[in-house]
């Protein structure tokens, strides 16, 4: 073993994470703010953008990678849904001043979400919850949406650093739970199989 081996860490799990919504509503300020602890990263016309970080929770250690598809005219909607495809979760997010936001976010749930395996893991997300005089789209209304496709729903400021962390842990906390699920179910299936190869070489 070499020394970059044996100076790695050792991941629990690897979780790619894709944050969705319109153009605007603070999907890459979002990711700034977690990652890098800083506002004002702004989004480019390139595409989508990747970051990646560790981050504990308990005793386990995870890889995150997130994904920030930024607006690409005529391709926002292809590459979201390519990208949403292969996440092992999902921040669905509105802005809380802007009204058509919401209203695109609650078309792409019933997009998204109506057939999504039960082993990924969403949350709806509103943004901006600093600009309270600003304010078109009421908690209530967005914890009705959420509570119809069985979210957790918090809003955020990446402004004023407000639940970004932890929208993140409650996100990462669901993953690792699916994940671990996912771990016995596979050691249930493997452990007979294992038997009947000991039982078929003896």
């Amino acid at each position: 073993m070499n020394q970059h081996e044996e100076n790695s860490p050792s991941y629990d799990s690897t979780f790619k994470i894709i944050t969705a919504g319109d153009h605007g509503v603070g999907k890459t300020c979002f990711i700034g703010r977690f990652v890098e602890g800083r506002f004002g990263i702004f989004c480019t016309p390139r595409g989508p953008s990747f970051k990646s970080c560790d981050m504990k929770r308990g005793a386990g250690l995870y890889r995150l990678f997130l994904v920030d598809v930024c607006k690409v005219e005529c391709r926002h909607d292809i590459l979201t849904n390519s990208f949403f495809g292969v996440a092992n979760g999902a921040l669905l997010m509105f802005d809380t001043t802007r009204l058509s936001s919401f209203v695109s976010i609650a078309r792409y749930c019933n997009e998204w979400l109506k057939d999504a395996p039960v082993t990924r893991c969403y949350m709806l997300i509103g943004t901006k919850c600093d600009l309270v005089s600003e304010r078109v789209v009421e908690a209530a209304e967005a914890e009705t949406l959420a509570a119809k496709w069985g979210l957790k729903y918090m809003e955020v400021s990446a402004k004023d650093d407000v639940n970004i962390t932890s929208a993140m842990d409650m996100l990462v906390d669901d993953l690792a739970e699916v994940a671990e699920k996912n771990r016995l179910v596979k050691e249930k299936v493997d452990k007979p199989l294992a038997d009947a190869g000991k039982c078929i070489i003896s």
